[in-house]
């Protein structure tokens, strides 16, 4: 499901309002599989926002971080080549 929300990037809307898109779409795909595993049975609704919600932003930041360092690295590297 991550995959497929990732297809916004693909479309022709301005990347802040994808990105905005891709991580509201990204935290409630989080938020329901939170419910199927059966976070809830262990803490109210709310705690998920305290507890899950944090964890969530911090990995989104660095997965977004580490795939924005992949794609440059690999442009330059292409770029370089086609040079030569």
């Amino acid at each position: 499901l991550y995959g497929l929300i990732s297809l916004i990037y693909d479309s022709d809307i301005p990347f802040p309002v994808s990105l905005a898109i891709h991580f509201a779409g990204c935290t409630a795909i989080t938020f329901a599989a939170s419910c199927a595993a059966g976070f809830f049975e262990f803490m109210v609704w709310y705690e998920w926002f305290i507890y899950v919600l944090p964890v969530f932003i911090i990995m989104y930041i660095i997965i977004g971080a580490s795939v924005t360092v992949i794609t440059r690295c690999q442009a330059k590297k292409i770029n370089g080549k086609l040079k030569k």
